[in-house]
């Protein structure tokens, strides 16, 4: 643990700007939105990359009007959510070029995500991993020739979603190909750490965010449940490493 600090110690190499690299929209509220708000504040450029349109997530009842499509919703929600953080710069991976679709995933026997058995083969876990690295070194390289740091999951890519896995892994090869420092998302739990942000600090911000994927979970006091029916406490703090 190298910096035990809230938002008051952001890593100096973050100045030059900050590129989010996401695998569906609400994973940027769900496990970096207290990092984003304290970069917004400071007034340091966040880009948010993300890689596909979440089509095969499952949709809290209710949320989705009968008929309405899923991709233009969730990417409104995307939208409303990046505007409560303070992020003005968003892209798709792909953009202008190519959809990468939604891998979907099942439910594993541990409780862990498995990839899905119907894979659609415009997915993102089917490309050829060199499309998805030019892709995304395109768009990082457009948001900043030289940003201070990426940032994305871990190699466990938080719970084993397929997306995740292949997002972090594109990242990895492009920041080591562009000699960018890497930070990836660790469990709130763990003790090696070198950054941690605190959500008090950045509440309002980022409740709006959690409030804005409707579609994806509902929002209490303290706890959300996902559209699968599975409730989580809201976390205190983000915990990230640098991993390059």
């Amino acid at each position: 643990m190298t910096n035990p600090a809230g938002t008051g110690a952001l890593p100096a190499e973050f100045a030059a700007g900050v590129v989010f690299v996401h695998a569906h929209p609400d994973d940027e509220t769900l496990t970096t939105s207290a990092l984003i708000a304290a970069l917004a504040e400071a007034e340091i450029p966040v880009t948010v990359i993300t890689a596909t349109r979440g089509e095969r997530g499952e949709i809290v009842p209710g949320s989705v009007p009968e008929g309405a499509d899923l991709t233009a919703v969730r990417a409104e929600e995307l939208r409303a959510a990046l505007a409560a953080l303070g992020v003005t710069r968003h892209h798709y991976l792909g953009e202008g070029r190519r959809h990468y679709r939604d891998s979907g995933m099942v439910w594993g026997a541990d409780g862990r995500a498995a990839p899905a058995l119907d894979r659609d083969p415009e997915a993102l876990t089917a490309a050829d991993p060199h499309e998805v690295d030019s892709d995304l070194r395109t768009l990082i390289q457009a948001a900043a020739p030289t940003p201070g740091a990426l940032v994305t999951y871990d190699s466990d890519g938080g719970y084993g979603h397929p997306d995740h896995l292949a997002t972090h892994e594109a990242t990895l090869r492009v920041a080591t190909a562009l000699n960018v420092p890497l930070f990836v998302v660790l469990d709130p739990t763990d003790t090696d750490f070198d950054l941690e942000i605190r959500r008090d600090a950045h509440t309002v911000r980022v409740r709006a965010a959690h409030a804005a994927h409707a579609s994806q979970f509902s929002l209490a006091e303290t706890s959300i449940t996902h559209s699968g029916g599975q409730h989580q406490d809201l976390q205190a703090v983000e915990r990230y490493r640098r991993l390059r």
